[in-house]
């Protein structure tokens, strides 16, 4: 539906006050056909930009929250090689003045 269909071209000849216009009007045969176009144009132009651009942004988030988290991992990570076996030891037990369970053992002479 286009609104062309609903305007009607006005003229206003006034040779006293020495006005010469012209002007357009809607001229709708109903108020809820009026009502409807300005209900579907509000929709069009501004509902579906604003959920896309919405929908948009929140992708452009998420993206950035992930590789947010993958950069704290990275961070984290030893960078070493004498870091990297010190986390290993840490890890299974064997460093750091902890001992494995098999070692304890074989101190108490149980193996």
């Amino acid at each position: 539906m286009q609104v062309i269909h609903y305007t009607t071209l006005h003229t206003i000849d006034d040779e006293l006050m020495n006005i010469h216009k012209s002007f357009c009007v809607e001229v709708w045969p109903s108020v809820t056909a009026r009502r409807v176009y300005s209900l579907v144009v509000f929709a069009v132009q501004f509902c579906l930009p604003l959920l896309a651009t919405s929908a948009l942004y929140l992708r452009i988030y998420a993206r950035l929250r992930t590789r947010r988290a993958a950069r704290r991992r990275l961070e984290t990570r030893p960078t070493s090689t004498s870091a990297r076996a010190d986390a290993i030891k840490i890890s299974s037990g064997t460093g750091s003045g902890r001992r494995s369970r098999s070692s304890r053992l074989t101190k108490l002479g149980r193996v």
